[in-house]
């Protein structure tokens, strides 16, 4: 359960826009394969 309290807590940082990027270790495949995904939807988007 303790992953949720972190999650909450990392969802409100990025809202506040205090971060400007983010970097994702080589340990975190499923992270590097949601943001690649992300980014592909935004480009195909035109956003």
């Amino acid at each position: 359960d303790e992953d949720y309290a972190v999650g909450e807590s990392q969802q409100i940082t990025a809202n506040s826009k205090a971060m400007e990027s983010v970097i994702f270790g080589r340990n975190e495949p499923a992270l590097h394969h949601y943001h690649s995904t992300y980014e592909r939807v935004l480009s195909e988007m035109g956003a």
